[in-house]
Formats: C-alpha cells, sequence, structure tokens
C-alpha cells in the first residue's frame, strides 16, 4: 500500500487491512492507540496476558500513532515502542507499515502511523480507535471474529484478569450497544510526583460528580465517557459509523450515539487501573485536566466545578417535560414554578427560547406518529450534547461553578456525610457511582 493511499483517504479501508491477516478465526478484539507509551505499554501488555487464556484466541491490534507537529519526545516514545515490540515478538511485514505477530497469549496486528504514516493534523486519537475498531467490525462481520464485543483500552492502562470474564455471558438479545468497565485511577512511584496524584484524585472525583448529578435527574446519558474502559457491540457500532477522527472527545462523541440506538450497561466486576501520569496527549480531558487542578493548586486558586443547584433544575425540568409527553398536556410544565424561584424560571425559559424547545416537543410527536415514542424520541434530541448546553447555559447566567469541595459538600445527591478527605470522598463516589449502575440496570 503506497503513501499516495494516506494522502488521498487519512487511513487504510478496514477491510483492506483485514485482508492482509492470515485466514484465521479469533475469539476476541482488543484495539489500543499508542502515543508515546514506551513506559506504560508493557505493563499494559503483562495485565492483557494475565488476563488471556489459552482456550481463546484474542486479536491485539496496536495503532502507534502521532502527527507531524507531535513533540520529539512522543515520536521518539513512538520509536522505543517499536522497538520494544520488536525485541519482544517475531512480526512479519505484511504491508508497508503493517505487521503481525503470533504470540503464545495474544496475536499482535501492529499498525505504524508515524513518519511518512502519520496522522493528518486535526485527527488524533479517535482516528486511532477508528482505525482498530474499523479492523475488529470488519473481521466481525466476515465471521474471522467469533464475539461481538470490540474491546477499547489505553496504553495507560491495566486491565484486570477477569476483563474478558466480565463481557463473556451478556445477553446478546438485550440490545446493548455498549458496555463500560469500572475505572480506578491509581498512583505508580516514579510516574508522576505526588502533587500531581493529588490532583488526579480531584479530578475522579469531578468525573464522578458529574454522572451522580446526570443520575440523580433522571438523564439517560448519566454514563462516564472514558476511552479506555469501552466495550462496543460490533453491530451497534456498523450502525453508528464508529469512532470520529476528533483529537480528543471521540468517546464522548460515539457513545452519546450508542445511547440512542442501544443500552449502555455497567459492569460490575473488577476495575481497570488507570495510571496516574503527566500528558498533553490530547486538547482535553484527564491529562489536560488533572495538569489544571495542579496547577491552580500550586498557585493557591481553587478548582471549581458545576454548582449542584443546576442538576436540581434538570431534574425539574426533565420531570416536567416528561409529563408533558405522558399526560399530553402543556399545562404541566407549570409545575415548575412550585419548585424554581423567578429567576431560575426566567433563565430556564430563556433557554427553552434559544434552543426552540418547543417546536422539538412537537416535531418529536409527529415523527413517533400512533407507536407513542414521542418521549423516548425527544430524549434522543436532549442528548448529551444538549444537557451540556443545558449545565452550561445555567453556569453562565446564574449560578457559576464553585471551588470542587463546596460543590461536593453542597451537593444533597452525593449523601458525604462528615467526609472531607478527598481520597474519602472518591471511594465514596466509586461505591455510590457503582451501586447507582447496577440499580438502573435492573
Amino acid at each position: 500500500m503506497n503513501k499516495k493511499y494516506f494522502e488521498r483517504s487519512a487511513e487504510m479501508e478496514s477491510r483492506q487491512i483485514s485482508s492482509f491477516l492470515p485466514n484465521k478465526i479469533w475469539d476476541r478484539f482488543l484495539a489500543i492507540p499508542c502515543y508515546g507509551e514506551d513506559q506504560l505499554l508493557p505493563n499494559t501488555l503483562a495485565s492483557l496476558k494475565k488476563a488471556s487464556t489459552k482456550r481463546e484466541t484474542i486479536l491485539l491490534c496496536l495503532t502507534i500513532n502521532e502527527k507531524h507537529s507531535s513533540p520529539k519526545e512522543i515520536k521518539d516514545s513512538n520509536r522505543k515502542t517499536v522497538a520494544w515490540l520488536k525485541r519482544q515478538f517475531q512480526f512479519s511485514q505484511i504491508a508497508d507499515n503493517i505487521s503481525y505477530a503470533e504470540a503464545e497469549t495474544f496475536d499482535i496486528l501492529l499498525i505504524n502511523r508515524c513518519e511518512d504514516f502519520a496522522f493528518p493534523e486535526k485527527q488524533g486519537v479517535g482516528l486511532a480507535r477508528k482505525i482498530g475498531n474499523d479492523i475488529g467490525a470488519s473481521l466481525f462481520h466476515e465471521g474471522r471474529l467469533i464475539s461481538p464485543w470490540l474491546h477499547n483500552t489505553d496504553g495507560d492502562a491495566q486491565i484486570p484478569t477477569d476483563y474478558f470474564d466480565q463481557v463473556r455471558d451478556l445477553p446478546l438479545n438485550k440490545n446493548i450497544s455498549a458496555v463500560l468497565f469500572q475505572y480506578e485511577h491509581v498512583h505508580q512511584a516514579g510516574i508522576t510526583a505526588e502533587s500531581h496524584w493529588k490532583a488526579a484524585i480531584f479530578y475522579e472525583i469531578w468525573l464522578r460528580y458529574y454522572v451522580a448529578g446526570l443520575a440523580f435527574a433522571g438523564s439517560l446519558y448519566a454514563f462516564p465517557t472514558i476511552g479506555s474502559t469501552i466495550t462496543i457491540h460490533a453491530g451497534k457500532y456498523t450502525q453508528a459509523h464508529g469512532f470520529p477522527k476528533k483529537s480528543a472527545g471521540e468517546d464522548f462523541y460515539l457513545l452519546n450515539k450508542l445511547a440512542k440506538i442501544g443500552k449502555i450497561k455497567y459492569l460490575m466486576g473488577s476495575p481497570i487501573k488507570l495510571i496516574d501520569r503527566y500528558s498533553n496527549r490530547v486538547p482535553f480531558g484527564t491529562g489536560q485536566g488533572t495538569g489544571k487542578i495542579e496547577e491552580q493548586s500550586r498557585e493557591g486558586d481553587s478548582y471549581d466545578i458545576y454548582d449542584p443547584k443546576i442538576f436540581e433544575i434538570l431534574k425539574r425540568f426533565l420531570q416536567a417535560i416528561g409529563q408533558v409527553y405522558s399526560k399530553k398536556d402543556y399545562q404541566c410544565l407549570t409545575s415548575l414554578e412550585k419548585h424554581l424561584n423567578p429567576t431560575e424560571l426566567k433563565t430556564l425559559w430563556k433557554f427553552c427560547q434559544l434552543s426552540e424547545l418547543e417546536k422539538e416537543v412537537i416535531a418529536s410527536q409527529k415523527r413517533a406518529g400512533p407507536t407513542g415514542s414521542a418521549w423516548a424520541q425527544f430524549q434522543h434530541w436532549f442528548d448529551a450534547f444538549r444537557i451540556l448546553k443545558f449545565i452550561h447555559h445555567f453556569r453562565d447566567h446564574l449560578y457559576p461553578s464553585l471551588p470542587i469541595q463546596s460543590a461536593i459538600s453542597n451537593a444533597e445527591f452525593l449523601d458525604i456525610g462528615d467526609q472531607v478527605e478527598p481520597f474519602d470522598i472518591l471511594r465514596h463516589l466509586r461505591l455510590k457511582e457503582k451501586n447507582t449502575c447496577n440499580q438502573m440496570d435492573q
């Protein structure tokens, strides 16, 4: 495959890549994008080895990637990663930038998107995930992959020994589009300073606080969007047109679509461990978030998050809109006057006006017709993106963000009691999220 193909399409089609592979059937598939992962990837692969069993064949797709503008340290790290892999495994070159190896516990498809094959400047981890999952979906549809579940993680993650067991008996008749593994950030000595680990604790608190707020409000989109914890049904993946090629937020975008065509299910097994480390791989996300918190802490500034009052308003709003659909009576919206003060009401009506809410309510009822699915139609419209716009509208016009400690202590839906130590709060939120999601899944 020559360079012009990459210039023309930015990636090789999955069916062409899969055609290079030996005529073999695998039981399971795992995709990992690698961007400057030479220090941590060996531990990720060690955890995969422990999770693998000799009775199943696993194909691991590693996409080593960079852009021409990537920092020198990233490019150097990628060279070290490729060199280390080729010392550990006996690869055969099957295309210009594609190698394949069979090992004792898993096979490896190595896609090298560095140097002449580097990613376009405006694309990033989303493209890396897309390449891997497109290949997995193609193999499944060709009958060369037995399990329909496309596993995803990252080069800074360590998967648990029961990783594959957790999806082995999932019912395929339950319209599940994706499953999410439990996760925990962990500190590893020598990787980051203690100050960064404290920042990582606060960042995970924020992640779980947001999901808890959405769950309290009754949103269908109350789930974390962390790429290294996502496993996707191949059929639903194809239906949703796969990962977007974005440099960040690809997990949020895809899960938002998958939630509209099936269920997002939490798994209750052992968590994936995410190593706390410095990272500027993407323009926003964990790496940027923890770095911002650490910097603010050094300067004596607080880390601010959404006021919990906004989630309370969101809950009242969703309840009132739900009644509009169930009772087919717009007067149900007047019930908001009993629960919101005049300023909150004014801010809400402004949001409704800006988002053309009334127009959408009418349109969703027309789309649903006699099937009675108008409420579901509305929830597809009022999705994770619009919920975020709702929250930002209230943040910008009424309830500014609060220091994280203040927001957590004032959030009645968290029930943290007298706990004040960050890690104690985090443990509480981890358990609460697991219990809440378990109840939602019943």
